[in-house]
């Protein structure tokens, strides 16, 4: 099983290092952003939930899990972010730079076993960073 989410993340690099970018469109906002916080959803820009986790305090963490790409590059980025603020880790895959899929885990479950880990997955539909009392409001798939 574990091959199997390996295999899906490699899929998803090398999707993404062969997808051209498009100029023309602007950068899509997020669904919800206030002055408390923000939302990640399905859909929105990659790089601009990029950004969103990285204003929150959000730190890579890929590099750290041993991910290795289809030609044997490593280390990988932007895959997997640590949200200590929140307690929380995110794994945040994108498509044609649009956010396909949001991975949710809390920091006790993600850093258990990989089994621990792949069991206590959440899949998302949205994710809200509410800034003022560190706390995070889930839509589940």
């Amino acid at each position: 099983m574990k091959y199997q989410l390996l295999f899906f993340i490699v899929l998803m690099l090398v999707h993404l290092s062969c997808s051209p970018k498009r100029a023309d469109q602007p950068p899509q906002l997020p669904a919800a952003q206030t002055e408390q916080g923000a939302t990640l959803s399905l859909g929105m820009r990659h790089e601009l939930a990029l950004e969103i986790i990285r204003e929150c305090g959000g730190h890579d963490i890929t590099s750290k899990l041993a991910v290795v790409g289809p030609n044997g590059e490593w280390p990988l980025s932007n895959l997997y972010w640590s949200l200590e603020d929140y307690n929380s880790v995110v794994e945040i895959s994108a498509e044609d730079g649009n956010v396909v899929e949001i991975g949710y885990w809390r920091r006790a479950d993600f850093f258990e076993n990989k089994i621990r880990r792949f069991e206590s997955r959440g899949n998302l539909k949205t994710l809200t960073f509410d800034k003022q009392t560190k706390t995070l409001s889930m839509r589940f798939l």
